[in-house]
């Protein structure tokens, strides 16, 4: 009768010890799961930075090609650079000139 007593003590401390190394297991896994999220993030958070790193040089560079567009535009078709109220009114202007001419 001891034995058998002895015997179901063991199996229960067997079973409990199972399942403290079960629940080890499981909190193993969610701490690599975390890290390896954690790693992700980080991943993409340096390829956010280096796109907005590119697209701010991409955008400085459209910004010297229109600029250098236009003074091309103004300086070699013209001796005197338009204003943008004259250039905007150059067009209506050419309107009422042909109105007004018979």
């Amino acid at each position: 009768m001891a034995a058998e007593k002895k015997a179901k003590q063991e199996i229960e401390e067997l079973k409990a010890h199972i399942r403290k190394m079960q629940e080890a297991e499981r909190k193993e896994r969610r701490k690599l799961a975390e890290e390896d999220a954690i790693k992700k993030i980080k991943k993409n958070e340096e390829l956010i930075a280096d796109l907005q790193k590119n697209l701010a040089a991409q955008k400085q560079v459209s910004v010297s090609l229109l600029c250098f567009f236009f003074s091309f535009l103004f300086f070699c078709h013209e001796t005197k650079p338009k204003m943008p109220q004259e250039i905007e009114l150059q067009p209506r202007l050419v309107e009422l000139a042909k109105v007004e001419s018979p």
